[in-house]
């Protein structure tokens, strides 16, 4: 059980469970899920699976949802622009452009704040679309990707943790770095991507992973979609954070 300002979300794992709200009574069986809202009324019932992810699917303004955030480059160049509009598949997406000579980034950001420890499952899913770059790879150290997923979290014994996956579109054998550097053992490789070219992305089960490296997720504080490098333009849409409870 699941206890909000808004809502009070129970999950059935087995057995069965009656819900009794204003607008009647729910019977909800295994890996079920239901809400009662502040109102009093009853909402489900739906499968356990859940997106975490507000807004998802950008149809609504980032102000509220996302933070956004895109400092000045230290060479004094424009920042990077985070734009919400339309994108080529014609879903809503966010925008990454950066036109500049020294290190630029910018990030949009969700906190969560989660306790995932009842959680059985737990998948990141995106599109992603690179139109150009011009770093090798992800730069010198790894690290500079023009889109990098980013998921923050508390392990076990309360130490900060974090996930991630980078992408690029421009590679090179000898310049760059396709992994993180400076990122814990073992260490995540990237992706390559298709210029101009939107890919559906899908994590493995990050849980079940993080578990097997021993960096087990206990609170899931924030997730991230960050773009950085030099000058780059790329796009993220429908970015998917999908739990099992």
């Amino acid at each position: 059980v699941e206890v909000g300002a808004a809502s009070t979300r129970a999950t059935v794992r087995e057995g069965a469970t009656l819900l009794q709200g204003s607008n009647g009574q729910l019977l909800r069986g295994p890996d079920e899920s239901a809400e009662i809202r502040a109102d009093g009324l009853l909402k489900g019932p739906t499968k356990n699976e859940r997106n975490l992810i507000a807004n998802s699917d950008f149809a609504q303004p980032l102000a509220g949802t996302w933070q956004v955030s895109a400092p000045t480059p230290g060479s004094g160049d424009p920042p990077a622009s985070v734009t919400l509009a339309n994108s080529t598949s014609g879903l809503p997406a966010v925008r990454f452009q950066s036109r500049s000579l020294d290190y630029n980034e910018a990030r949009i950001r969700q906190d969560l704040n989660l306790n995932v420890s009842d959680f059985t499952s737990l998948h990141l899913q995106v599109d992603v679309l690179i139109h150009s770059q011009n770093l090798f790879n992800c730069g010198d150290k790894g690290t500079e990707c023009p889109v990098m997923l980013r998921l923050v979290y508390l392990d076990e014994a309360g130490n900060q943790q974090q996930w991630i996956q980078g992408f690029y579109a421009l590679f090179s054998p000898s310049v760059g770095k396709t992994y993180c550097a400076d990122c814990a053992l073992p260490r995540p490789v990237h992706e390559p991507l298709r210029p101009n070219e939107w890919t559906n992305w899908q994590s493995p089960e990050l849980l079940g992973y993080l578990r097997l490296v021993e960096r087990p997720m206990s609170v899931l504080l924030y997730a991230e979609v960050t773009a950085s490098g030099h000058s780059f333009d790329s796009e993220v849409s429908q970015v998917q954070l999908l739990a099992t409870e």
